[in-house]
């Protein structure tokens, strides 16, 4: 988000500059808080479309409570963290991936029930991507709007 400095010249009287004045001094603090708000929502919006696009946590941590969420970076700087292969299931391209003996490939195959033609654990399972990102996105640039028009509205009332 970005937001650029403006400034707006204002001929009145006392009351409407006192009335001004305390709205600058609630901008920061109301901004920051929907900052902090819309990146929490953003990571909930993330998580709920990792679990609708069909990823299962097997041993990775990525629906985990602590796989994808909301960090302060810096003072009034947010961001979404997610694991290193959060972004890789997103954008791989379909593959096939080895199931070699004793691996976690191999038991995971095992636990899933995955058999081929013959009763047995195939050699080679087709990898396919989950795209979850861009969803969770344009989830949250829907309720981007609403968000800022209420953040607008404390400001101005107080």
């Amino acid at each position: 988000m970005v937001i650029s400095n403006m400034q707006v010249v204002v001929k009145g009287d006392k009351e409407v500059f006192l009335y001004l004045d305390r709205m600058r001094k609630r901008i920061p603090i109301e901004g920051a808080q929907a900052a902090w708000e819309l990146t929490q929502m953003g990571a909930r919006f993330l998580r709920d479309q990792a679990v609708l696009s069909g990823i299962r946590s097997f041993r990775g941590k990525l629906l985990s409570p602590s796989g994808i969420e909301a960090r302060k970076l810096a003072k009034d700087r947010y961001g979404i963290a997610m694991p290193y292969y959060g972004p890789m299931l997103d954008r791989m391209p379909t593959h096939y991936a080895p199931i070699r003996r004793g691996t976690i490939m191999h038991r995971w195959a095992q636990q899933r029930g995955i058999r081929d033609k013959r009763g047995k654990i195939p050699k080679y399972i087709k990898v396919r991507k989950h795209p979850f990102i861009e969803a969770g996105w344009r989830n949250l640039l829907n309720v981007l709007d609403t968000k800022l028009n209420r953040t607008a509205n404390k400001i101005i009332r107080g």
